[in-house]
C-alpha cells in the first residue's frame, strides 16, 4: 500500500559519458545536497551512470556508429556489479530509495536499465522495451517492466521512449503499480 505522505526528488547532475566513478560521485553529491529535504525517494535520469552518446555527427555515420558501439560496451555494467553496489552503499548512507540509469552488460547483449536500489539492495533492473530508432544499434530492447513493493508502495518504472507509448505504463498498472517513476 502507498505511503501517504513522502518527499521525491529528481536532480540531474553532470554526467560525462563513460566516466561510472565520476557520474556516481555526482549521484553521491547530489543526494548529499538533497539530504536536507529528506527525500524517501532520489530520481536520476536515464544512463545517468554510463552516459549517453554523443550527438550523431552531421557527417560521416559509419564511423560514428561503429565507434558508438564499442563505446556502450565498453561503458556497460553488470548487475550486480561494482556500480550497483555504489547505488546501494549511496542509498543506505541516506536510507532513500534511489534510481538511476546505466548500459546493462548482459552477457551477448546490452540494455538501457534502470536500476532501483535501496538500502537493502538493488530491488528492480527495468529495461528499456521500446528503442528509438537511432539508439537501436547500440542495445536491445527489453521485457515486462517488473513492480516491488518498496515501504513507499508499489514501485514500477518505465524509461523515455517507453512513457510515450501507453501499453509501458499500462501494464505497470496492470501489475499493481501504484507509482510509475
Amino acid at each position: 500500500m502507498i505511503k501517504e505522505k513522502f518527499v521525491v526528488a529528481a536532480a540531474a547532475p553532470p554526467c560525462q559519458p563513460g566516466e561510472v566513478r565520476e557520474n556516481l560521485t555526482s549521484i553521491r553529491e547530489a543526494c548529499s545536497d538533497l539530504a536536507r529535504e529528506r527525500p524517501g525517494l532520489v530520481l536520476f535520469p536515464e544512463l545517468s551512470l554510463s552516459g549517453f552518446l554523443p550527438n550523431h555527427p552531421t557527417v560521416e555515420h559509419l564511423p560514428w556508429l561503429t565507434e558508438g558501439i564499442a563505446k556502450v560496451r565498453e561503458w556497460a555494467q553488470t548487475i550486480p556489479g561494482p556500480a550497483t553496489d555504489s547505488l546501494l552503499e549511496i542509498a543506505k548512507e541516506f536510507d532513500i530509495l534511489l534510481s538511476a540509469g546505466l548500459f546493462e552488460n548482459a552477457g551477448p547483449v546490452i540494455h538501457n536499465t534502470q536500476v532501483l536500489a535501496g538500502p537493502n539492495g538493488v530491488l528492480a533492473a527495468t529495461r528499456k522495451m521500446h528503442i528509438p530508432m537511432f539508439e537501436a544499434p547500440f542495445y536491445n530492447g527489453g521485457g515486462l517492466p517488473p513492480v516491488v513493493e518498496t515501504r513507499l508502495g508499489r514501485i514500477g518504472t518505465c524509461i523515455c521512449f517507453d512513457t510515450l507509448l501507453p501499453e509501458g505504463p499500462r501494464l505497470l498498472q496492470v501489475a499493481g503499480a501504484e507509482i510509475v517513476l
